[in-house]
């Protein structure tokens, strides 16, 4: 028998605030696994020991060129980021078309670290060819934890509906589609990013352009370190530290864990500078990835609210 659903099939902000006020506040999800912000004049490099930039001259160029492409003879310290960010976007966008995976966030804002939610996505990676139509970026969201949430689903399709952003509430809240801006107060109310930066492209797109603009600010530090271990691969893991804080740096820490074999970004987590000196610094945000299954032939009705096995009303 096929599945029940509410003729009320969507209402845009014109619905009274108070009927829609429980769906609206949590609706949406966006991550987007975004920003290192990197810039140096001290950096190491740590693959067996620890070296700095200004030892460069230990490592030979067949040494170097063999860390993964993380050459330590750069002129400037940030040089190697940006080489290994634009080898590895290239690398991803030209074998990734879509993936599935769960995803894990938790952020902090106005000050308070919020408890960590956990989605399964779907995402079609939006591409642009000479000899193909242009694809836009496709995101599908289900809300698995906390409790409160599990349940919520979220469809945002790049330029489809009129921008705005299909979402519904879970459980006996799950009485109507709401649409609404992704970038609005109400979309954005309990999230740090909109769902237009969501996906690893734009996290990869976010380090380039980050560490381009900060790479010319102030001081910082840079770390290098193979065979970290996220979710059971062997990742490499870059660091970036800015000890003194100015307004211009949005962390005082934070580390971007690359599968260099899959060519995935599979967490991002920074940390902020400790109220007092000896104290553990505090984490502003952390995103990971995890159960990731790349092509696999996702259609536009993983995106389509009328999809049977989604629940939208």
């Amino acid at each position: 028998m096929a599945r029940f659903r509410s003729r009320v099939r969507s209402a845009r902000l014109n619905i009274p605030f108070g009927v829609t006020f429980g769906i609206l506040i949590v609706v949406l999800m966006a991550v987007s696994f975004y920003i290192l912000t990197t810039d140096a004049t001290n950096v190491s490099l740590n693959s067996v020991g620890t070296r700095t930039f200004e030892e460069e001259d230990s490592l030979n160029a067949d040494q170097a060129s063999s860390i993964s492409g993380f050459n330590a003879a750069s002129p400037h310290p940030l040089d190697p980021v940006l080489v290994m960010a634009r080898r590895e976007l290239e690398a991803f966008s030209s074998s990734v078309v879509d993936y599935t995976a769960v995803m894990h966030k938790r952020e902090r804002i106005n000050g308070k670290l919020g408890e960590e939610n956990q989605m399964f996505v779907k995402i079609i990676n939006d591409r642009q060819r000479e000899t193909e139509p242009a694809i836009p970026l496709h995101v599908y969201l289900r809300f698995d934890s906390p409790a409160s949430m599990r349940g919520r689903e979220v469809i945002w399709i790049d330029g489809k509906n009129d921008g705005n952003l299909i979402a519904h509430e879970a459980g006996f809240m799950n009485l109507m589609s709401v649409q609404l801006a992704p970038t609005g107060s109400l979309a954005m109310m309990g999230n740090k990013y909109p769902i237009t930066g969501i996906g690893m492209a734009n996290l990869y797109k976010k380090l380039i352009e980050k560490g381009e603009r900060d790479r010319r600010n102030g001081n910082c530090e840079v770390t290098f370190r193979e065979h970290e271990i996220v979710n059971s691969h062997d990742v490499a893991m870059i660091e970036v530290k800015h000890p003194a804080k100015y307004s211009h740096f949005d962390f005082h820490i934070a580390r971007v864990y690359l599968d260099l074999t899959r060519h995935l970004p599979l967490r991002y987590e920074a940390y902020l500078w400790p109220e007092n000196p000896g104290d553990e610094p505090p984490l502003e945000e952390q995103y990971t990835y995890s159960d990731i299954r790349l092509n696999v032939g996702l259609t536009e009705k993983d995106f389509d609210p009328e999809n049977e096995e989604y629940q939208y009303p």
